[in-house]
């Protein structure tokens, strides 16, 4: 992984030299016609005399010397397109790397924040999800092995795609009246279904923990 890491970005730094060597070429060329006719000059000073006689530059042809807007405008551009490869280039590796991560057996599909350095991720492993608590351990909470929840926590995990169809808008909004109207009738969101997973969890080892005590009082 970190080998193809290195060999991406060599490439993208060839590319970025070659654009960079590609748009400083008319600076060069200018800079050597400039030496030549200094030399020029050093060897023939009555030549370059006349010429200067001849070719006595205006005030428009003095400024064009210097630094054009044109020069400016270009570099900007030059600039802005080194800096949107670079935004793809790092698109293109966070979606590599998710694909990657998620392509085999193991998928995080996401968590939740409880408190100062501790969360609850949830991890599919095969056919079933498993809910961990992370800290300064890493703890099993749970594993959810129901088929019909671990559909419903998946449903809830995947994206909707765009539907554009006329029907699907308004059942979409015939739905969102109905939740207004009467709160209780909408659906679980996935956060409420991670909530409710976790006080079951909680509520379970707590059970567990009575009854340990209780073993241990009596004689």
């Amino acid at each position: 992984m970190k080998r193809k890491l290195m060999k991406n970005t060599g490439k993208l730094i060839l590319v970025f030299s070659a654009l960079f060597l590609l748009f400083s070429n008319n600076y060069s060329v200018y800079a050597e016609k400039v030496g030549k006719t200094v030399q020029d000059c050093l060897k023939n000073p009555d030549a370059c005399e006349k010429d200067a006689d001849m070719n006595v530059p205006s005030g428009g042809s003095a400024e064009q010397a210097g630094i054009t807007g044109w020069e400016i405008l270009k570099t900007v551009l030059v600039l802005f397109l080194v800096l949107g490869l670079l935004f793809l280039f790092l698109r293109w590796l966070q979606k590599r790397n998710m694909r990657v991560f998620s392509s085999g057996a193991v998928k995080h599909l996401g968590g939740i924040n409880v408190g100062m350095n501790r969360s609850v991720q949830l991890i599919q492993l095969g056919k079933s999800i498993l809910v961990i608590g992370v800290g300064e351990n890493v703890q099993l909470l749970k594993e959810v092995k129901d088929e019909k929840e671990v559909e419903e926590l998946l449903r809830r995990h995947e994206p909707v795609p765009f539907q554009p169809d006329f029907k699907n808008l308004l059942q979409k909004w015939k739905d969102s009246r109905t939740e207004k109207e009467d709160p209780d009738r909408s659906p679980p969101s996935f956060s409420g279904m991670l909530k409710r997973t976790l006080e079951e969890a909680a509520r379970r080892r707590k059970e567990v923990l009575q009854d340990e005590e209780k073993g241990n009082r009596d004689p």
